[in-house]
């Protein structure tokens, strides 16, 4: 886990150093030359930097603010998943690695740290976009991010995984209808080295609900609701912010020393269609968060009524390895 946290962070310096100039530039281009300067004007706020930093210490650009409530509950959720983390026994790397004979996606050990992982995960990302959504329209008045004006808060976000409207659109019921005749399919004819257990604890069920929960709402959030507008608004392309963005949502999933074919490019296309589906959606991003959630739920309950095959394991969200 620390080594794929590290790699993440990594990444986020990397974009950041990377987006530096555009940032500074944007500041500039926009602005009219002969402007009042005793006409009141709202400055504009950092949507890079001061959002990465609500990432890393969730909270910070609420208190910043003065929105202490919202800042209460994210450092609090944070907080508590570092709790559960630090609390939870040192776990053999082997119990989360599905090309081990001891993978046990069962272990309580590994369900805390992944029930600890999302909580933090949860609160970091949401702080994130909400900060960034704040900052965004302030940016407004001087023609930009005004892709954004589709106001969507975290409100909106957090309870998109119920939404079930969604399924009235091709765009959800397609990707969701055909992973479960798959799920269903493996199911009902396992194949010769597949497993098959009828039993699902209910605790296992809360695990799923959880990490499906975070992986919906916190990645779409961090994602392609952040990461892919700041590209767009410095590439002011389209497709190039959602390619880049689909490559880093890939690389956070990486776990290993893998093959190139053993790379997630499932997680790419999967970014890249997320991405597709969000900018189609005016930039909202909740039937992507709703989509991601219950293919996470449909993926997680296959992990654990169907063992398949090791080449065909399913990767799990944010800092682990695939599941």
């Amino acid at each position: 886990m620390k080594k794929n946290l590290l790699i993440w962070l990594l990444l986020s310096l990397l974009a950041g150093i990377s987006f530096a100039p555009y940032t500074l530039y944007s500041q500039e281009r926009m602005r009219p030359p002969f402007e009042d300067k005793f006409a009141p004007h709202r400055s504009e706020e950092s949507y890079f930097f001061v959002p990465l930093l609500s990432f890393l210490l969730p909270g910070t650009g609420q208190f910043a603010t003065g929105q202490y409530t919202a800042g209460m509950v994210y450092s609090s959720l944070a907080i508590s998943g570092l709790s559960i983390i630090w609390n939870t026994n040192e776990i053999d790397s082997d119990l989360v690695n599905p090309n081990s004979e001891q993978f046990d996606p069962q272990n309580q050990d590994v369900q805390k740290m992944l029930a600890g992982n999302s909580l933090w995960m949860l609160g970091a990302s949401l702080s994130l976009y909400h900060r960034f959504r704040d900052a965004a329209t302030t940016w407004y008045d001087s023609g930009d991010f005004l892709f954004l004006r589709n106001q969507e808060g975290v409100a909106d976000v957090t309870t998109a995984p119920l939404r079930f409207s969604h399924l009235g659109r091709w765009t959800s019921y397609a990707p969701l209808g055909v992973l479960s005749t798959l799920l269903i399919a493996a199911y009902l004819h396992p194949g010769e080295d597949t497993v098959r257990f009828d039993h699902l604890r209910l605790q296992d069920g809360g695990m799923i609900g959880l990490v499906s929960y975070e992986a919906g709402v916190a990645e779409e959030a961090l994602f392609r609701g952040w990461l892919m507008p700041v590209m767009y608004h410095n590439l002011g392309s389209g497709f190039w912010s959602n390619l880049l963005t689909s490559a880093l949502f890939a690389a956070a999933h990486y776990s290993g020393e893998k093959e190139f074919k053993e790379l997630p490019w499932p997680q790419f296309a999967l970014g890249f269609y997320f991405g597709w589906l969000t900018q189609r959606n005016r930039w909202t991003i909740s039937e992507a968060v709703f989509v991601h959630t219950w293919w996470d739920i449909l993926a997680f309950l296959a992990t654990f009524t169907i063992q398949p095959k090791k080449e065909n394991s399913i990767y799990i969200p944010l800092f682990f390895s695939q599941y």
